[in-house]
């Protein structure tokens, strides 16, 4: 690093990162909305107006869209001087909507005026967001924790790392869509391709500002995390045998079918999987609706759900083979109960009742059969659509079928704990948190949250054939660029606020420990990085 005594962290820094905080919330980039586009050229502009310390060192501000086109993002790269070693700084522009704010959504991203009315009791706060308002100094108002102050914190550093000539590279991501399909770091993986092989750039580190994960009771926060989650969104239609409602249990009811396999898997803690704290990352349920346009009197003949599967440590593979055993055993359950409660009921005789059959799509596809999803929907639609034409193709069956699929988004999930530089980059971060700040920064392998880190190809696995086999429309309505995310294989880090109720009416963030401490960790992370191994 350049000029060491310009690369530092004061209070007027911090005065300006929380400017940038609340001007940054201001903007309500909600998912989809055009505020979304309003961010990133509010970023490009203020990027644009960075100037470089020295007249070697250059770097260049691009705007670049998701693959329909609608949404857009902003990537900036500093080059230092005769280095290949990079770090990428990724954070997410959008943010979720505030029906949850009910009357209060005007405010919503106001943060002086929202934290007023609440510090005043104006809006009764539940006793743990109290409680925190009598133990720091707290801001409330959405995406003031989830993410605008991961994206500011990234903004100021890329800003000063300019202003101060580094003699290393650094790339800034400010990416939409991450709390919808994360379309926008997908759409980012060219971006970075593209400049690796234009400037011979090695990227030595993927470093993500999302907030730490911590309960609403917990009274510290500071984490360092060296891997994310993945996930699969598993689909699952349920379709029944119709029955006359006067006659109930001569039919399969598909609501009961959906009900009692959202039931089973929801949090099973065989499905599920675990952080090193032994604490469940569980498997729960999004979506479920039965699929009747009109209402009648004869049994609902179809009904669907859609499943956030975390994964960790298992394969693809393994998790689709553990999903279709536990969803065999939930239909076998049922059916036992069906049959107990028609026996009791006097409503059913020996050699009667309805089995269920439970298939993965692929198993109702012949060889040539091509399914197409629709580009007018949205994806969960489209897909759903798709599964329901197969089976309405299928033999009619007198028994009842649980269709088991695949739906977008998929996330890979990453562990970079036992790469050396990401190893070295904790042991800083920590060394800096206990000797300036005494905070104790606590390392974890797992961000227990979805995150973009999935899409940096850091020790991706193969084993994709059964996703692409299971989803509908892999390869054309979604894809992933596993070749490009293999080839980049950037080690990662997520280092971000403290914060708490994310997607919530309640979501605040530590102030002093975002503005104050976090930059200086980042900083020292980023150093590291820059550097190597070499403590």
């Amino acid at each position: 690093m350049r000029n060491d005594e310009k690369w530092t962290w004061d209070r007027q820094d911090e005065a300006a990162l929380q400017e940038t905080i609340l001007q940054l919330v201001r903007i309500p980039s909600v998912t989809g909305s055009q505020a979304e586009h309003d961010v990133a050229s509010y970023l490009a502009d203020r990027l644009r107006q960075v100037e470089c310390a020295a007249a070697d060192r250059t770097f260049e501000v691009e705007h670049f869209t998701t693959k329909d086109g609608q949404q857009t993002g902003v990537g900036a790269l500093y080059r230092g001087h005769a280095t290949r070693r990079t770090v990428v700084l990724i954070a997410h522009t959008d943010v979720v909507g505030v029906s949850d704010f009910g009357p209060n959504g005007q405010d919503a991203f106001d943060i002086p005026v929202w934290t007023a009315r609440l510090l005043q009791g104006e809006v009764p706060l539940p006793a743990h967001a109290k409680a925190d308002t009598m133990r720091g100094r707290w801001w409330f108002g959405r995406g003031v924790m989830d993410m605008k102050t991961g994206l500011a914190v990234h903004l100021h550093l890329f800003e000063k790392a300019c202003k101060v000539g580094a003699d290393s590279n650094l790339v800034f991501l400010a990416v939409p869509d991450e709390e919808s399909q994360s379309r926008g770091m997908i759409a980012a993986v060219d971006l970075l391709r593209h400049w690796r092989q234009m400037y011979d750039l090695e990227y030595v580190l993927c470093l993500n500002g999302e907030p730490s994960f911590v309960p609403s009771d917990a009274t510290s926060g500071a984490h360092i995390y060296s891997g994310t989650f993945g996930k699969i969104l598993l689909g699952a239609l349920a379709v029944g045998v119709p029955g006359h409602v006067g006659m109930p249990f001569s039919g399969l009811n598909a609501i009961q079918m959906i009900s009692h396999l959202t039931t089973t898997l929801e949090a099973h803690p065989d499905v599920s999987e675990y952080t090193e704290q032994h604490k469940l990352v569980p498997v729960t349920c999004l979506w479920q609706r039965d699929l009747q346009e009109t209402y009648s009197v004869q049994s609902p003949h179809m009904a669907a759900a859609f499943f956030h599967v975390p994964f960790f440590r298992r394969s693809p593979s393994q998790v689709l083979n553990l999903l279709r055993q536990t969803s065999d055993g939930a239909m076998r359950t049922l059916q036992h109960q069906i049959e107990t409660a028609a026996r009791k009921a006097g409503l059913l005789t020996s050699g009667e009742g309805h089995y269920i059959t439970v298939h993965w799509l692929s198993e109702l596809l012949s060889a040539e059969q091509n399914v197409l999803v629709s580009d007018d929907k949205d994806p969960l639609t489209g897909t759903l659509c798709a599964v329901k034409d197969i089976v309405n193709q299928a033999q009619v069956s007198h028994t009842g079928r649980l269709v088991l699929f695949i739906a977008p988004p998929v996330y890979p999930p990453v562990d970079a704990s036992p790469d050396p530089v990401v190893s070295a980059c904790i042991h800083r971060a920590k060394h800096v948190a206990r000797e300036r700040f005494d905070i104790q920064l606590e390392d974890r392998t797992a961000f227990p949250g979805l995150c973009d880190l999935s899409y940096t190809g850091y020790q991706l696995s193969q084993d994709w054939s059964g996703i692409a086999r299971e989803m509908p429309g892999w390869g054309s309505a979604y894809s992933l660029p596993l070749q490009t995310m293999a080839e980049l294989s950037i080690p990662v880090c997520n280092l971000g606020p403290y914060g708490k109720d994310a997607h919530q009416w309640t979501e605040r963030l530590d102030v002093d420990y975002a503005t104050r401490v976090l930059p200086a960790l980042s900083m020292a992370v980023i150093e590291q990085a820059w550097s190597g191994c070499r403590q």
